[in-house]
C-alpha cells in the first residue's frame, strides 16, 4: 500500500508543468513550451510515484514489526493470571506461606 494517493502525484506534476511552462514561455514559441511543459508533468508524476512506492516499502516492515510486537504482547497478557481470580489452595501451601511470613517477620524483629 502506498503513502499518499495519485493526487498526491497530480498535484506535484502540475506545479512542475506550470514552472516549466512559466519559465519556458518567454524563450520558446508555445509548442515547445507545451511539450517541455508535460514531460515536466510525466517525470514529476512518475518520480512521485516511486518515491512514494520507496517510502511504502521503509515503511512497511517497521509497521509490521510493531503490529507482530502488539499481537506478542497482547498474548502474553492473556498468559497472566488475573490476581482476583479465586484460587483454591491446599492446606500444605498455605502452611508454607505462614512459614515464610513468620521468617520474614522474625528477620525484621532482630
Amino acid at each position: 500500500m502506498l503513502y499518499g494517493t495519485w493526487l498526491v502525484n497530480l498535484y506535484l506534476g502540475i506545479v512542475a508543468f506550470f514552472i516549466v511552462f512559466l519559465g519556458s514561455l518567454g524563450n520558446n514559441l508555445i509548442k515547445t513550451t507545451c511539450y517541455r511543459a508535460a514531460v515536466a508533468f510525466v517525470v514529476t508524476f512518475l518520480i512521485t510515484y516511486f518515491f512514494r512506492w520507496l517510502w511504502s516499502i521503509a515503511f512497511a516492515s517497521s509497521t509490521n514489526k510493531v503490529q507482530e510486537d502488539e499481537v506478542l504482547f497482547k498474548q502474553e497478557l492473556n498468559k497472566i493470571e488475573d490476581p482476583t481470580e479465586d484460587r483454591e489452595y491446599s492446606d500444605e501451601d498455605i502452611q508454607k506461606a505462614s512459614e515464610y511470613v513468620r521468617e520474614l517477620l522474625d528477620d525484621k524483629e532482630v
